[in-house]
């Protein structure tokens, strides 16, 4: 899991990937030196229904550049952000 700043609903949002063709989607491109990083980018992922039957692809696409709004989100997240806190996990070590 690990936030992301998503456009459409202009808020950072926790995403957690647990679908097979997602990770390996994101993995295609970065482990692509073209691409690298996803925070340098933005991905866009599509679910599709076909006939019950689900789907799922990855897009990149070059980074919108932040609102400044959206960039303190960001900031303030990049600087305090806990997924631990953020999911309720009880951590045991």
């Amino acid at each position: 899991s690990f936030y992301v700043y998503s456009h459409a609903d202009e808020k950072l949002m926790i995403l957690s990937v647990t679908q097979q063709t997602i990770k390996k989607g994101i993995l295609t491109f970065t482990s692509d030196p073209d691409w690298g990083s996803p925070t340098d980018y933005d991905l866009t992922v599509t679910r599709t229904d076909s006939n019950g039957k689900i789907s799922y692809s990855v897009k990149p696409s070059p980074a919108k550049p932040l609102l400044k709004k959206a960039q303190d989100i960001v900031d303030a997240a990049e600087e305090s952000f806990d997924i631990v806190k953020a999911l309720s996990i009880e951590v045991v070590s």
